[in-house]
C-alpha cells in the first residue's frame, strides 16, 4: 500500500490475500441469487426506471453549473505531471493504426 493519498493503483495483491479475499466473496450470481427466476413485474419495473431516471437526471448532477477554480486546476495538472497515460484500446492514438492504407480525397 502506500503512505497515503496515492491510491492503490499498480499493487500486487498476494496469493494468499487473493484467496481471502475469494473465500469471503458471497456468491450469489445464477441460480444461487435468491431472486433467480423470479419475474419482475411491471409495477417494480416502472419504479425501477424512475429511481434511475431521478438518480440520474441532470438537474441533479452534484457538478452541474459548477467549475474548478484555477488554484485546483492547477493542483491537478501538478498532481498529474510526470505520470504515464494508459490508454485503452479505444483511444485516438490505437485507432491511427487502422487507417494505415486509407486514401482520402
Amino acid at each position: 500500500m502506500t503512505s497515503g493519498g496515492d491510491g492503490t493503483l499498480g499493487y500486487k495483491h498476494t496469493l494468499e490475500t487473493k484467496v481471502k479475499m475469494s473465500k469471503g466473496h458471497a456468491d450469489v450470481s445464477g441460480i444461487k441469487n435468491p431472486r433467480y427466476g423470479k419475474p419482475i413485474s411491471e409495477e417494480t419495473r416502472i419504479k425501477l426506471s424512475l429511481a434511475a431516471k431521478k438518480q440520474f437526471a441532470a438537474k441533479s448532477h452534484p457538478w452541474l453549473g459548477r467549475k474548478h477554480t484555477e488554484e485546483s486546476n492547477m493542483k491537478n495538472r501538478l498532481a498529474h505531471l510526470g505520470r504515464k497515460r494508459s490508454y485503452s484500446s479505444d483511444s485516438p492514438s490505437s485507432s491511427s493504426s487502422s487507417n494505415i492504407g486509407v486514401i482520402e480525397e
